[in-house]
């Protein structure tokens, strides 16, 4: 490959390090992580930006440029070509953690760091610290204000109408919506909605807890929804991801990239100087319904958990429209997952009984992200079979475990994406 050929060919010299060693730039990229509260695992993750478990040429190349950023050193080739060199003791032209631990060990800065890492460690001097105060009761209110918002952006992009919903929903004609005339409804514009989901939806279109939800009910809890404006948001945040994938951004790459004052936290200046290097065409209102969104507990500031919520859950669960050809809008065309037979009910809802006992105030996404051991965005069968073992006492064979894995991967892609690992164990 042109990487191999070029570091083969070049020499042990250093290049061009502006008058430095490589253990003094070592000494800055170490520093980058560092004073960002990253353990040796996140700055691996930041680095290996293919989730392949090796850090490539091209991803040593870009994340370096990353770290260096600011300090007013850019290296030539020759000089980042001396200091992958140092990474890859194998001389396999690619680093693996152990390498990158060994680079870094000496630097202070290895897998014994990471008992260090960021909640236990003070902020780096002159950061701004920052806490949320989340409460159980916070957390239940915001969860079917998120799912409501994303279904009522849905029926803004079908051309759909609360008022027409209701009457098409109520097939009975009775006037009022019961618990399962409104979960197909709602699943119709969102498939993959958990049965946690349901439930926190139906509570909070029913205000009157009467177990049933009346027109006024739904069309009041559709307008607060507000999907316009989130539907708009939502658009105008698939501009700024294509155009982080386009650099080769990751989500981490690109929130630390613009985290200017190192604190964990974008500022409404480094948000607005963000837009300006990646989408410059946005209005100035559209950054603002962006901040906006983002901005969840209103204190002026994105946190990297904000900023990845909206990125790997609004968008990764945006539901496609779904209706047929030919028709201009309407509901959607909902499609019930594959019918599961009693002993796989009892085996499944016993591994989402584990998880929901054992998530430790973690969200379903960030549920989803541990099991994804290999960081593919999806959970590949010997993942799943993982998950299962450990959650279910008895003992299952290949058969039994392959038969499981496809009633939850409805797809059929060969994969557990974050939808349908949200709809099963939600």
């Amino acid at each position: 490959s042109p990487a191999s050929d070029f570091l083969a060919a070049m020499g042990a010299g250093f290049g061009d390090l502006h008058g430095r060693t490589t253990d003094e730039v070592l000494r800055l990229i170490v520093e980058y992580f560092k004073v960002r509260n990253m353990s040796l695992r996140d700055a691996f993750k930041l680095l290996d930006t293919d989730g392949s478990n090796f850090i490539s040429w091209d991803e040593f190349r870009r994340g370096v440029s990353l770290c260096l950023e600011g300090t007013g050193m850019v290296l030539s080739e020759e000089a980042l070509g001396a200091v992958f060199k140092q990474y890859d003791v194998n001389h396999d032209l690619k680093i693996s953690i152990d390498e990158l631990d060994a680079a870094f060990r000496p630097y202070g800065f290895g897998a014994d760091y990471d008992a260090f890492y960021a909640r236990d460690r003070p902020p780096s001097p002159g950061a701004v610290v920052r806490r949320y105060v989340t409460t159980e009761r916070s957390v239940a209110r915001a969860l079917p204000d998120e799912v409501i918002a994303r279904v009522a952006a849905a029926m803004v992009r079908n051309a759909v109408r609360p008022e027409d919903l209701f009457r098409k929903a109520d097939v009975d004609g009775n006037r009022r919506l019961s618990y399962m005339e409104l979960e197909k409804l709602m699943k119709s514009f969102q498939p993959d909605l958990s049965r946690t989901e349901c439930d926190a939806i139906f509570r909070r279109f029913d205000r009157d807890s009467s177990g049933f939800v009346d027109i006024d009910e739904f069309s009041r809890a559709m307008r607060e929804a507000d999907g316009t404006s989130l539907a708009a948001v939502e658009d105008t945040m698939g501009i700024i991801g294509n155009r982080m994938r386009e650099r080769g951004y990751t989500m981490v790459e690109a929130f630390r990239a613009f985290d200017r004052t190192v604190d964990n936290y974008l500022s409404w200046d480094e948000w607005e100087r963000a837009l300006r290097v990646l989408a410059p065409e946005l209005s100035s209102a559209a950054a603002k319904a962006v901040w906006s969104r983002f901005n969840t507990n209103g204190d002026n500031y994105i946190s990297i958990d904000e900023f990845r919520e909206f990125f790997e859950v609004s968008l990764a669960r945006r539901a496609p429209v779904a209706r047929p050809p030919g028709a201009p809008g309407g509901v959607p065309i909902y499609t019930p997952p594959p019918a599961e037979e009693p002993w796989q009910t009892s085996i499944l809802d016993t591994v989402r009984d584990v998880l929901l006992r054992n998530r430790g105030g973690m969200t379903t996404a960030e549920v989803f992200r541990r099991l994804d051991i290999s960081n593919s965005n999806s959970l590949t069968f010997e993942e799943f079979k993982r998950m299962v073992t450990t959650a279910y006492a008895g003992a299952l064979d290949q058969r039994q475990l392959e038969s499981l894995f496809w009633k939850v991967n409805t797809s059929r892609s060969g994969s557990i994406n974050l939808s349908e690992f949200t709809r099963r164990f939600g």
